[in-house]
């Protein structure tokens, strides 16, 4: 947790001493949604129709509260907590794992004739947590504990990438090659996207700053949700924003 919070106070510093920092101010959702309604205007268009997931849903739902006459059809999936991407929404991604891995369980447990890692979905929640644990302690194939934890709830978005999730398991497991991985890993520009990420959520809402909240709370999840962990929980360079 200490490493943590040196690494999220110099993130928030570079980000406060950055050459676009005098850029910080007008950083926000309802600058977004203020973009959007010129983009509506400058193409002629008398209302805007919109579909958002995840930070989108918070993005429609600030736009349709600052223009609600301009608001047409307004679709909003996965929506975050009521108060915006802040410290009790970084939590919930412990509680979305619990809530959608049992679909995995059940997929793996009617297919285990092809795939092997248990009959039923206890059986398959129960090799969750051994394989993690013996990659914990031994990687294989550059796999290791946090990997597999990540990379199980990064492809449990969408049903149809449930089979690519329990051929990466079967691999894990019996020492086989993996399965090809769509796309090659790499993210375009992700400099740019993780600082205008840090920008938009820390400017947005107030995050503790005391460090030991942080503690408590990594505590609390990791018993609480021993299936995603506290990664939600962890210290984020929102704790020590500077904020103009």
């Amino acid at each position: 947790m200490a490493k943590r919070a040196e690494q999220s106070k110099a993130i928030a510093q570079q980000c406060a001493t950055s050459r676009t920092a005098s850029m910080l101010p007008y950083f926000s959702t309802a600058a977004v949604a203020r973009d959007m309604h010129r983009i509506r205007a400058a193409l002629g268009e008398e209302k805007t129709s919109f579909a958002g997931y995840s930070w989108g849903t918070h993005l429609g739902a600030v736009y349709t509260t600052l223009f609600p006459e301009r608001s047409d059809r307004i679709l909003l999936d996965s929506n975050l907590h009521a108060t915006g991407w802040d410290f009790a929404n970084d939590r919930l991604f412990a509680q979305g794992m619990d809530d959608r891995f049992p679909d995995f369980a059940k997929f793996a447990a009617t297919q285990d004739g092809t795939y092997h890692l248990g009959s039923t979905p206890a059986q398959v929640t129960t090799k969750y947590f051994e394989l993690a644990t013996r990659l914990d302690k031994t990687p294989v194939q550059d796999v290791d504990g946090p990997t597999f934890r990540m990379l199980t709830y990064g492809f449990l978005f969408n049903d149809v990438a449930m089979p690519l999730v329990a051929k990466v398991w079967q691999a894990l497991d019996t020492g086989q090659p993996l399965p090809p991985i769509p796309g090659d890993g790499a993210v375009p520009n992700v400099d740019n996207l993780i600082s205008g990420r840090y920008y938009l959520v820390c400017n947005d809402s107030q995050w503790p700053r005391s460090v030991g909240t942080y503690q408590a709370a990594v505590a609390l999840d990791r018993l609480r949700h021993p299936m995603f962990g506290a990664a939600g929980a962890n210290v984020q360079p929102c704790a020590f924003w500077s904020k103009p």
